[in-house]
């Protein structure tokens, strides 16, 4: 997706564990088309979220993030990454995705919770 016109690419329920995640998140990094980007179920672990934060640094594009089950370490580095990003977007955390209160993970972003 880093040459063509995939607005939205969805990979749920592949299992692409972090290899793949890293994998996407060089893409990801590169891309200048993508908006929304579904990860859900791909098994990955805090080694694929800690690359996708880090390539959230460099787009400016992407929309939507969805992911489930992220750790709460995860979840920091994703938020964090979409704050600071260089176009902010907010981090919708939905379902049983983080144990983390909405005051703790706005404490951990220096939000303030």
């Amino acid at each position: 997706f880093t040459q063509g016109g995939f607005v939205e690419l969805v990979l749920a329920e592949n299992a692409i564990g972090d290899e793949g995640a890293q994998a996407i998140a060089r893409a990801l990094a590169r891309t200048t088309v993508l908006k929304a980007l579904d990860l859900q179920f791909t098994l990955m672990l805090d080694g694929g979220y800690t690359s996708l934060a880090a390539a959230l640094g460099c787009n400016r594009r992407l929309e939507r993030l969805t992911v489930t089950y992220p750790s709460d370490a995860a979840t920091i580095a994703l938020g964090r990454a979409m704050r600071d990003s260089p176009r902010p977007r907010p981090l919708a955390l939905r379902g049983p995705g983080t144990s983390l209160s909405r005051k703790g993970v706005g404490g951990a972003l220096g939000l303030g919770g």
